[in-house]
């Protein structure tokens, strides 16, 4: 009988499909996990349409394409201002672009364009079984939730390994994760164009990374490479009505006037502190909601870049 004992450890890769040197180590490497993650082979059936004497068909081909990874992370920094927190592998294999800043010390996330990108080599241990994930991209959502933990949630699409995907009998790990606390959203500044006139209740935002496949005939699989191929922001959140005079949704999505979103949780330790910015929304169409007797507005939009400007719908900042 097995356990559910599961850990995920990551790292980026140097080169797209190589396991880095040194491999993922449990003392440098490990991230926390809340619940258990899912693991899903990805396969394509080439069906053999087989004329026979009796009712029924032969086994098809089956052919390997992808390995793919979710699960959800505390989403918090490092033990010190400046320093990359140990899930920058996720945001750099999302198409994030990581730069170090000072005055303060900060680490700063920017959005890219590049098909060619970054990539993580993922080891996910599960019941005694060890997953290998290689030349893995993703899609990042970040789901909060007033008073609740501030987490993001992780699709990750890696090449297939082959036919024993799993090594079997490994060893559990003994795993050393950052001891600094989670975050709690609250505290949080949420601002809707420099202005904190909102009483807001959730706040969610959606990579839409869009990942694709480069087949070639001379890779396992047929598959050389997963890749970023384009992305679709989208944010949706919910505040309380105002009045239109300070905010009017309804005008904004007629005029396409796109809006600015900030909320800056404080509350953590310097290097845990964490600023989260959707920039250039346009609104989809107003919704009215209520809570607990409260009349609010359900808002959503797709964030979009515009004929000079890219890659500036998402900023994250740990300081």
């Amino acid at each position: 009988m097995e356990d559910l004992r599961s850990l995920v450890l990551v790292k980026t890769e140097d080169t797209y499909g190589t396991v880095p040197t040194p491999e993922p180590d449990a003392s440098a490497n490990a991230i926390i996990t809340l619940g258990q993650p899912t693991f899903e082979v990805t396969t394509k059936q080439l069906e053999r349409n087989v004329p026979l004497a009796h009712f029924g068909q032969v086994a098809p081909t089956v052919i390997g394409e992808s390995l793919k990874l979710n699960f959800q992370v505390e989403l918090k920094g490092s033990p010190t201002a400046g320093a990359a927190p140990v899930i920058a592998p996720l945001f750099k294999c999302a198409n994030f672009t990581e730069t170090p800043l000072t005055m303060p010390d900060r680490i700063q996330y920017t959005l890219n364009s590049t098909y060619e990108g970054s990539s993580a080599t993922f080891y996910f241990y599960v019941s005694g079984s060890l997953h290998k994930i290689t030349g893995a991209v993703c899609n990042l959502k970040i789901p909060l939730q007033a008073g609740e933990r501030v987490v993001m949630d992780v699709e990750a699409t890696g090449l297939y390994s082959g036919p024993d995907i799993p090594t079997e009998n490994e060893a559990f790990p003994n795993a050393l994760f950052s001891n600094i606390p989670p975050l709690v959203w609250e505290s949080a500044a949420f601002k809707i164009d420099g202005s904190n006139s909102y009483v807001c209740n959730k706040l969610n935002v959606d990579l839409g990374n869009e990942i694709s496949k480069r087949t070639d005939v001379n890779a396992a699989s047929g598959i050389s490479r997963y890749f970023v191929k384009n992305r679709n922001v989208k944010s949706d959140f919910q505040i309380e009505k105002v009045k239109l005079s300070t905010f009017n949704p309804w005008d904004k999505h007629k005029t396409q006037a796109s809006i600015d979103l900030v909320t800056d949780v404080t509350s953590g330790s310097a290097g845990n502190k964490i600023k989260i910015e959707v920039n250039d929304l346009y609104l989809d169409p107003p919704k009215y909601a209520e809570l607990e007797e409260v009349r609010m507005w359900d808002l959503a939009g797709t964030a979009r870049p515009s004929l000079t400007q890219g890659d500036q719908e998402v900023k994250i900042t740990f300081s």
